[in-house]
């Protein structure tokens, strides 16, 4: 139930402006409803067992219900370039339930293999990553450095020595993190310097993103 009440929390402004959509508890489980003010009824039912199909669910719906706006906005269909806002804002949400985008299956080409480091830069938030091991920690500098990440001073990420926390910044460049930082990565906070807070355990494919 916590953790159903976390993803409610997090997509609470998106389902506070779609009133089509309708969060309903059920002896077995949260339902999502859909309602169609053109027939006058409700036009579809999914029902959520846990955490992570809601947060699937939501994803679809948030997704689904913003290019509706953009489509009319621009008067057609929406190019694949013009989704990716939408889906990246939808990527902080999802990150902030505790789920990576590759386990939500309309968001797995958010991280691009070639690029996934990029990407997460680009998110409207503050991308802390977790290094645990020497052997992480220089996987992840190589990474960088083949995405053409630099520190600010202009330091390949791979002529540094092994860090536990490094931050990814949408300049294309990596900063260390010190005391406070590293506070709000333990203390179970969703924003940090008045951003979302996103937190990536450096493991093979992301699989720990959240």
């Amino acid at each position: 139930m916590k953790d159903i009440k976390k993803i409610l929390n997090v997509f609470g402004n998106y389902l506070k402006e779609d009133s089509a959509v309708e969060i309903i508890r059920t002896s077995h489980g949260v339902t999502v409803g859909a309602w169609d003010d053109n027939n006058g009824g409700w036009e579809d039912f999914v029902s959520c067992p846990t955490a992570k199909a809601l947060c699937i669910e939501l994803c679809r719906q948030y997704c689904a219900f913003y290019e509706l706006i953009a489509c009319a906005e621009k008067g057609g269909d929406l190019t694949e370039e013009e989704r990716q806002p939408i889906l990246a804002r939808c990527a902080v949400l999802c990150l902030a339930c505790g789920f990576s985008p590759l386990e939500i299956e309309m968001l797995q080409g958010f991280l691009p293999k070639d690029k996934p480091l990029t990407a997460l830069s680009q998110l409207d938030a503050k991308v802390y990553v977790h290094l645990p091991t020497p052997e992480l920690s220089r996987a992840f500098m190589e990474q960088a450095e083949a995405e053409d990440f630099s520190f600010y001073d202009g330091t390949k990420p791979t002529e540094r020595p092994d860090e536990t926390f490094v931050c990814l910044n949408p300049d294309h460049t990596l900063s260390f993190i010190g005391m406070f930082g590293r506070q709000a990565y333990g203390s179970g906070t969703n924003t940090t310097c008045g951003k979302t807070l996103v937190r990536v355990e450096f493991v093979e494919r992301f699989q720990n993103v959240n």
